[in-house]
């Protein structure tokens, strides 16, 4: 671990930050997070700021930016034009949009914090005809408050991880994933009959 942290120290701090954005952005902008959520990239940004490797606060401006920017861009992209899906969930696409359109910009706020849902919401907002002004109106502070809590998530890991690792050791660490691991897959196997 020492040497991949002095790896990541010497890289420049705007290499870092450009990269973690670019991939905050593409999550909603490019239909990415379907393969590879920015949530992911959002909590390395925060465990980076806390290891030294990115200055907290440039962290911070560039998940909120990336993630309002990607949002703004997924629907834009979207506005007069379909996203493709296979031609099976074309139904569900539209049964979507109407959701979104029935429950309008709760469901805009809700669905920047579900995981993969947060990728198609600008699509499905354009999609049900919701005005620009009032996606952005949620869209805008809902996306930038996502990031932020994420990187503090990331952040704060990050520092119970060191404060675990100095207390049992990376060794001890290991193991304890290991276990933790086991445990949920066994109890992922072992589920009582109904």
């Amino acid at each position: 671990m020492p040497d991949v942290l002095t790896w990541l120290r010497g890289l420049p701090q705007p290499l870092v930050l450009l990269a973690g954005g670019m991939l905050v952005m593409a999550d909603s902008g490019l239909l990415i997070g379907l393969l590879l959520p920015g949530t992911s990239a959002v909590l390395a940004l925060g465990v980076l700021a806390r290891l030294g490797v990115v200055h907290p606060a440039l962290a911070g401006v560039t998940a909120a930016l990336a993630a309002v920017a990607g949002t703004q861009l997924a629907y834009v992209r979207s506005l007069g034009s379909e996203f493709p899906v296979p031609h099976r969930f074309q139904g569900a696409r539209e049964r979507a949009a109407a959701l979104v359109g029935r429950l309008g910009l709760p469901a805009v706020c809700l669905g920047q914090w579900l995981g993969p849902i947060r990728t198609l919401t600008p699509r499905l907002a354009a999609r049900a005809g919701i005005p620009y002004r009032r996606f952005a109106s949620v869209s805008v502070p809902t996306s930038a408050a996502w990031a932020t809590a994420l990187l503090a998530v990331g952040y704060l890991c990050a520092t119970a991880y060191e404060a675990l690792s100095r207390w049992l050791g990376f060794g001890a660490i290991g193991v304890a994933v290991a276990v933790a691991g086991v445990v949920v897959q066994r109890a992922g196997r072992t589920r009582p009959d109904s």
